[in-house]
């Protein structure tokens, strides 16, 4: 349908100033089946809390909910799990097992004397929205015709505050265009249906609220977490506050009324009494603040992309699809160390909101390179959670600390055990919680990784060793000895087609990773703070004997090594494996044929194992094995998983396969704003940007991180991951901005 714009001189919206159209993401026209998609893709949050980015007035297939980082509840309703097909009907017994929804306290409903306004009762003549990236405010413009043909004109723009992360703030204009007829404004959430969309969550009762003069309050109390949360508004209508959430718009306020609204939020994560304190908060607010408000927030976005934004010179399309993902990513995470963040973020209810390796491997390094202290946060949850993460590896039989795949609040595991295919009604059990342990590696990684380009001496004796000392412990018993060597058995890769596997190529490697990362922080701590290395070793009873035999654990696992051809097999008796038929190249998604019990007995990958090795350590394969694991592993690759996709640029651009490196690329950054998966209304891919940003900076382009700051490979041949003339951006590494200015053909950089 196409959108009907506003004649000449109407209201704009008061906060809508960018121009260049590489900070805009828009949409214009309604379309239902697409609302879902569009909800995520619109979302705004700043890292404590999300909302999706629902249409302003409500709609039954709308899902227009509120994320608060680390607010989870016991599991006990039905949604779909990763994809729209898989819904998980028994959730682990745990009670924080799932992300809470909350109601957008964005959505308005307004009725006109006919009807209400909604695409429901009323013509939608016009729908127009768009995403400001640069401020990160949502501007959204409907046009309703009433069955009585009166046209009404609805203009907003919200945000959640970057600067003050308990507000959110709305500005509503509401025109009557050809008619001069009552309205009513009604801001309460959703009634009738509460229960049934919410089952999780109890609305509660405070006296901190009974004087107050606000629209609307709202307390909830978690199902199991027994978190509580509280939201209040205030709003402005004209110029005069109002203190009731139904309000008529009477003809005797013009034809033109503008509502100004603020929207506060705090949790029992926060403060003991959530309702005193949003009392507090907002009573304190006056409305002369709140232009300084909506500036704040700018100011404080504008300083987020002075250091983490990427331009392509010429490719203003790709530069727009840049800064959603970095926009995307920066909305799911702040600086909160109890929370990282989870596979869809704050936008959806994907994966039940927990975290997995995604995180660590593919998010944390996009931060480390532009906000290290959210960096820091990252590895501080895994620090905070080691709790669960030794509770894991107690009950595995092991000491130190294992984590879980996916994790929430504790560290404990909550991998649902089953998933059910709704079309099918078929059963697939669910191994990854027992068997997919590379993830306590790839913390570690995570932690040398944050350690070599911060130098953080602190965060390292304070936090960082412990995580290594722990996880090394685990590695060391869980280690086979036999035929002159140490085996890690029975185990799921990064590929989750196979499981029960022994020798995972990855695996194995990252857990070499680990074993030397440990060792290392010890002997840099001996060196620069031995007081603090004694206290450690007090601390953990840590011994020499056990450091010895971690070392002799390191030496003598078994890493496999290249064929005949070059290959390296992703594990033990991989080459013996029945080959499937070929992949389409233009598949995009998980084919429908393979049965998640059949396919570990053939030779097909959901994302490459092998190739994920020089992804994370570029020296890993000299240039001939690298070449021969990508002819050998890119065809039986289905790129099931959206961390394929970036992988497979990463190791194409290395190769100097231009073309098929852009391909890659160009899918990965776009996997939501293009909805290739087919699930973006299920949240946003956290990982898949993180990989598609990683595949940039450090393959594409070439640049590394070290001791002394980042370094530029310019012997090296170099391809673009598009027709542009040049890409700039800015890297933070030792406590220094370099700025970069990178051509196909030539290369720059320098510290300030």
């Amino acid at each position: 349908m196409p959108t009907t714009f506003l004649p000449v001189g109407a209201v704009v919206h008061p906060q809508r100033v960018t121009q260049d159209r590489s900070w805009l993401i828009e949409q214009e026209g309604f379309d239902p089946v697409r609302e879902p998609e569009f909800e995520t893709i619109f979302a705004l949050g700043n890292g404590y809390s999300g909302v999706r980015g629902a249409l302003l007035t409500k709609i039954a297939s709308s899902t227009p909910e509120l994320f608060l980082a680390g607010v989870y509840a016991k599991k006990t309703i039905v949604f779909p799990y990763a994809m729209t097909q898989e819904v998980v009907n028994a959730g682990v017994d745990d009670a924080f097992a799932q992300l809470v929804p909350f109601p957008s306290p964005l959505q308005v409903s307004i009725k006109s004397p006919s009807c209400w306004l909604t695409p429901n009762e009323a013509e939608l003549q016009s729908l127009d929205r768009v995403l400001d990236l640069h401020r990160a405010t949502l501007h959204q413009t409907l046009v309703y015709k009433s069955n009585q043909g009166q046209l009404t004109a609805l203009l907003s723009s919200s945000c959640a505050s970057l600067a003050e992360q308990h507000i959110f703030m709305q500005d509503l204009t509401i025109v009557r265009e050809n008619h001069e007829t009552p309205l009513v404004l009604e801001l309460n959430g959703p009634t009738e249906d509460f229960a049934l969309r919410y089952p999780h969550l109890r609305r509660g009762s405070s006296t901190a609220l009974a004087t107050t003069p606000f629209a609307t309050f709202d307390l909830f109390e978690t199902a199991g977490s027994q978190f509580h949360v509280a939201l209040a508004s205030r709003l402005l209508l004209n110029g005069e506050e109002i203190s009731t959430p139904n309000i008529e718009l009477p003809v005797s306020a013009g034809r033109t009324m503008r509502i100004r609204r603020m929207i506060a939020v705090y949790t029992s994560r926060d403060c003991p009494d959530p309702a005193t304190q949003v009392a507090e908060y907002l009573t304190h607010q006056t409305w002369g603040d709140l232009d300084g408000l909506w500036k704040n927030h700018a100011e404080a976005w504008q300083a987020y992309w002075e250091k983490a934004d990427i331009c392509f010179l010429g490719a203003p399309d790709v530069t727009q699809a840049q800064r959603f993902n970095l926009y995307q990513l920066r909305l799911g995470k702040g600086c909160d160390d109890r929370v990282s963040i989870g596979a869809r973020a704050l936008t959806g209810r994907s994966y039940e909101g927990h975290v997995f390796w995604d995180a660590d491997t593919y998010a944390m390094p996009v931060f480390l390179c532009s906000q290290p202290q959210i960096a820091k946060s990252f590895l501080m949850y895994r620090f905070h959670t080691l709790g669960g993460a030794r509770r894991r590896a107690s009950t595995m039989g092991h000491p130190g600390a294992c984590f879980a795949w996916e994790s929430s609040v504790t560290g404990d595991d909550v991998t649902p055990r089953q998933i059910v295919i709704k079309s099918s009604g078929e059963v697939i059990p669910v191994l990854t919680g027992e068997q997919q342990l590379h993830v306590t590696a790839d913390v570690a990684f995570a932690v040398r990784q944050y350690f070599h380009a911060t130098g953080d001496i602190e965060f390292l004796q304070a936090y960082g060793a412990e995580i290594l000392v722990e996880t090394a412990r685990f590695w060391a018993s869980r280690a086979n000895f036999r035929d002159q060597g140490y085996h890690i058995d029975g185990v799921i890769g990064p590929d989750e087609y196979h499981f029960g596997i022994n020798d995972d190529a990855y695996t194995n490697w990252l857990v070499r990773e680990n074993l030397a990362a440990a060792i290392d922080a010890l002997a840099v701590m001996k060196a620069t703070a031995p007081e603090s290395l004694d206290k450690l070793h007090h601390s953990l009873n840590l011994t020499r004997p056990e450091v010895d035999r971690w070392d002799e654990v390191k030496t003598r696992l078994f890493i496999p090594r290249p064929n005949a051809q070059g290959v390296i097999e992703q594990f033990a008796g991989f080459f013996d494996l029945p080959q499937m038929p070929p992949i389409e190249p233009d598949q995009t998604t998980r084919p429908p044929l393979l049965n998640w019990l059949g396919v570990n007995s053939v030779r097909r990958c959901k994302q490459p194992d092998v190739l994920m090795i020089p992804f994370l350590i570029p020296s890993a394969f000299d240039p001939g094995t690298l070449r021969a694991n990508f002819a050998y592993y890119e065809p039986i690759t289905d790129h099931g998983s959206s961390l394929s996709r970036p992988v497979h640029a990463a190791i194409a651009a290395r190769l100097g396969l231009a073309e098929k490196a852009r391909e890659y690329w160009s899918t990965s950054l776009r996997i939501d704003l293009e909805n290739l998966m087919g699930n973006t209304a299920l949240g946003f891919h956290v990982g898949c940007a993180g990989g598609a940003w990683q595949a940039l900076i450090f393959h594409f382009l070439g640049i590394t991180l070290g001791n002394d700051g980042p370094t530029l490979d310019l012997q090296r041949p170099r391809t673009l991951p598009c027709s542009c003339q040049a890409v700039q951006l800015k890297i933070f590494c030792q406590n220094k901005t370099w700025t970069f200015n990178i051509s196909n053909l030539s290369g720059d950089y320098r510290g300030e």
